[in-house]
């Protein structure tokens, strides 16, 4: 997520793979940063219609800030991903 890249799909792990468990916050964020980078919105814009300063959405998408789950629930809910 800090890098951009895109995050894989959960799937059926490959010979040699392996899944690993991630925190709620962190599954949650990175089901938010996968939202966002879907709808094609940056960042601005995001937080234009959320009627938020444009810094908020940045530590929202950011995995080392911490981040009310009700909170991202919202931005999921306005970009259509049901919660």
């Amino acid at each position: 997520m800090l890098d951009g890249i895109a995050i894989p799909q959960l799937g059926v792990p490959r010979a040699g793979e392996v899944l690993v468990a991630l925190p709620i916050e962190t599954a949650t964020k990175a089901a938010l940063f996968a939202a966002v980078a879907a709808s094609g919105l940056s960042n601005p814009a995001l937080a234009r219609n959320l009627d938020w300063d444009e810094k908020d959405v940045r530590r929202m998408l950011d995995p080392r800030q911490s981040s009310r789950l009700p909170r991202i629930g919202r931005v999921l809910r306005s970009l259509g991903k049901e919660t």
